[in-house]
């Protein structure tokens, strides 16, 4: 198989395998007796993993290859689905959220520095629409995983996504394997020392660079409102299924799959001002949720914040792809975006369970829209333009509480 098309496969069958528990894994954790505000602190392993794994994973695959961290992490996947499935201690949960960052690290980020990869050999200018082309069917594993799971779960129970995801990733790992490839010589292990420290500062020097993550490091504080609490508040506190919780994610996710035009914009428009759009969008779309309660109005306030946020991601990885390229660190920059950005994550989901269990789910939402807009207005002067063509982020967040 072509290098671009087997690359591109492997993300979408193990972004399938490894989001199929996304819909009902806060559900599957109540039932064993977690309550918000823990459950929130110890999921936070995962975005503590990636500040430190991230940028890791980007220069060792710089350095020894794309391959074997890909095949590192489908193992390591393996045995995390399996783990959640058998064991749902709190200190085992904890540090197999560890794993689970480190196995998502090694096969999507170091699948998407491979797609770069590919596109800078071809030496075209549209990279952005390249890699959103690539990304849109990748992410068909983000778009149906979720729908699929939480259809097997309502049929089969809470456990059998874990098991069906097994069954995938290795079928996936056991192909990839055998599945004929281009070898490269591996460079000798004593030049394999990395110190992310340095190249995290090296990528803060870059002032546009600072202003991406700013913006989506805001963004990141979506993160435990996505994975945590609106299955919690669909089921739970409105009593929808988790059939209708699988459909919600789709229907948010499903924008991803047309990031080929949202990577054209970028590339016509600007990434800068896509950027901005992009995560203006999902804040807005986040306090407009905290205010309905039907499930037509979710499904378009769940697909607004889906644009918004595809509009977000291809945009920044243009924008940190034609900045890497000029000093052949894809992998190492993406690493050290993923760091800094991720700190947002863990910040929220240390204190998102706490502001639940003092007020409601619905304010998180309110709050987290918010922290994503104040992303806009203080990321936007790094960006490398002066104006933007979107009312003041101030003047909405006033209009929405005088509403309120």
């Amino acid at each position: 198989m072509e290098p671009f098309r087997r690359i591109t496969l492997v993300y979408a069958v193990f972004a399938f395998a490894a989001v199929m528990m996304d819909p009902i894994f806060s559900v599957y954790l109540t039932t064993k007796g977690y309550d918000p505000a823990w459950m929130t602190i110890i999921l936070s392993s995962f975005s503590m993993t990636m500040i430190f794994v991230a940028p890791l994973v980007g220069g060792v695959s710089d350095k020894w290859g794309r391959r074997p961290l890909i095949l590192g992490g489908i193992i390591l996947e393996i045995v995390v689905m399996i783990s959640y499935a058998l064991n749902t201690h709190p200190m085992m949960v904890f540090m197999t959220r560890i794993l689970e960052a480190v196995a998502y690290a090694c096969v999507i980020f170091v699948a998407i520095a491979k797609m770069e990869d590919i596109v800078a050999t071809q030496k075209k200018t549209n990279d952005g629409e390249q890699v959103g082309k690539s990304l849109s069917v990748g992410q068909l594993g983000h778009v149906f995983g979720p729908l699929a799971g939480s259809m097997i779960a309502a049929t089969f129970g809470l456990t059998a996504p874990f098991y069906g995801s097994v069954i995938l990733l290795v079928v996936l790992g056991g192909w990839y394997y055998f599945e004929k490839h281009n070898i490269h010589p591996k460079p000798p292990f004593e030049k394999l020392t990395y110190n992310p420290i340095p190249a995290i500062r090296e990528y803060l020097k870059i002032p546009p660079l600072r202003g991406l993550s700013i913006v989506q490091g805001a963004h990141q504080f979506s993160m435990p409102v996505l994975f945590v609490f609106i299955p919690l508040f669909l089921t739970r506190d409105l009593g929808f299924s988790l059939a209708q919780v699988g459909i919600v994610i789709f229907v948010r996710e499903m924008p991803m799959l047309f990031q080929f035009w949202g990577g054209k914009l970028s590339d016509t428009w600007g990434s800068q001002k896509t950027i901005l759009l992009g995560s203006t969008l999902s804040g807005l779309s986040l306090m407009m949720l905290s205010q309905i309660r039907t499930f037509d109005w979710i499904l378009i306030a769940s697909l607004l914040f889906g644009i918004g946020t595809s509009l977000l991601g291809i945009s920044g990885l243009s924008l940190l792809s034609g900045i890497a390229q000029k000093e052949k660190k894809e992998g190492t920059y993406l690493g050290s975006q993923v760091a800094v950005i991720k700190v947002g994550a863990f910040i929220a989901f240390l204190i998102g369970g706490l502001i639940v269990q003092i007020t409601s789910i619905p304010t998180l939402f309110l709050f987290t829209g918010v922290i994503i807009l104040l992303g806009v207005i203080v990321g936007e002067s790094l960006l490398g333009f002066k104006s933007f063509p979107l009312p003041d982020p101030k003047r909405l967040i006033n209009g929405i509480f005088h509403h309120r």
